[in-house]
């Protein structure tokens, strides 16, 4: 696998991926205790955010590319933030790639990115309802350290989802 900063092909290649994630359950209050305390199920369904635009090396942002060969099997999406800490606008594995340390790969790729540009560490938000998304920040050392109940208010389909925020500090 080698990742890439994306290029003009970026949009061509990602329409012949999956990225694509599936809603098994919901992560459930206290949201103040470092890690997820519990999941209760939810029917399953699937769920798709639209891709990003926009980026690059001249604004402080970076959208990096994980292939293999000539298939895209992921992206991250990154961005100084206010503070001093790395946002990750968006991190997505193309489903065929899973479990093969795509998102380990990329993450790996932020945190050389987050160390060049000198920010204290990495910021991502994630839903409630994206507990994959949840395991994996606990897994990779981010810490839970707040919550929004109302950051998707105005957003009728997810209006019910409660915003979670992990960090990982250097």
């Amino acid at each position: 696998m080698d990742i890439l900063p994306a290029d003009a092909g970026f949009t061509v290649r990602a329409a012949e991926a999956d990225f694509s994630f599936d809603i098994i359950g919901e992560a459930l209050p206290p949201f103040d205790g470092g890690r997820l305390a519990g999941v209760r199920p939810l029917p399953p369904r699937r769920k798709s955010y639209p891709l990003p635009s926009g980026f690059s090396d001249g604004d402080g942002r970076k959208l990096l590319l994980a292939m293999e060969g000539d298939r895209l099997a992921g992206y991250i999406a990154l961005s100084p933030g206010w503070n001093g800490i790395g946002v990750i606008g968006d991190l997505a594995v193309d489903r065929g790639f899973r479990r093969r340390g795509v998102a380990r790969g990329l993450l790996a790729e932020a945190d050389t990115w987050s160390h060049a540009k000198g920010l204290a560490g990495l910021f991502a938000e994630t839903q409630t309802n994206n507990v994959d998304a949840c395991r994996f920040y606990e897994a990779c050392g981010f810490v839970l350290a707040g919550f929004d109940r109302l950051l998707y208010a105005a957003i009728e389909e997810h209006r019910a989802e409660t915003a979670l925020f992990w960090y990982r500090l250097y």
